[in-house]
Order: C-alpha cells, then sequence, then structure tokens
C-alpha cells in the first residue's frame, strides 16, 4: 500500500480525482484464475475489472476501481483488444503473491 494512504483509505475517496492513464499489461494481477482483475495502484485496496461495451462486447477504455473510485484511461487498450481476440498472446503479469513476497 502507498505510504499515504496507510490508515487514511475511504470508500470512494478519489471519484473526482483526475483520470490516471495507465498501461494495464503493468498493473499487477488480481487473481491467476481472471485475466483481467487488477489491484489498484493507487489505494492498493480496491479491485479493476476492464469493463466490455454492452453492444459490441469489445473492451473498454476506461476502468474505476471498486473501492477508491479512481477512474482509469488504459493506454494501450488497442493491444488488450488483439490479446482478447486471440490475434496476440498475453504477456505475464505480476501477480498479488508474488507483490505481497516482495
Amino acid at each position: 500500500m502507498k505510504e499515504e494512504y496507510k490508515g487514511a483509505i475511504v470508500a470512494l475517496q478519489n471519484l473526482r480525482n483526475p483520470i490516471v492513464r495507465t498501461k494495464w499489461v503493468e498493473l499487477t494481477t488480481a487473481d491467476i484464475d481472471t485475466i483481467y482483475k487488477s489491484i489498484c495502484p493507487v489505494c492498493s485496496v480496491g479491485m479493476l475489472l476492464v469493463g466490455r461495451d454492452q453492444q459490441t462486447m469489445e473492451l473498454t477504455e476506461h476502468d474505476r476501481c471498486l473501492f477508491c473510485g479512481q477512474t482509469f484511461q488504459y493506454t494501450d487498450i488497442e493491444e488488450m483488444r488483439e490479446m482478447d481476440n486471440g490475434k496476440k498472446p498475453f504477456p505475464v503479469r505480476s501477480t498479488s503473491e508474488q507483490e505481497e513476497s516482495k
């Protein structure tokens, strides 16, 4: 957990903060059984689930932490869509268990 947040995490505290641009491939995987679920890099408590457009079922480029409410924009969304469509292999990402053992 980031030092500035220790003992001060409040649900939805980042709801109105500016959008954070990030690469999905650099995020820590929250669950080895679900490729898209990641740990929020801002609060380290919540998760990012990567949504899909309800009509096209295409991965959406914006996501929100389920705990702190921080909004993210995936800058590598096109690569994510290629992986999702089987055009590109999924990378090996760090897991929450690996992060905890550091």
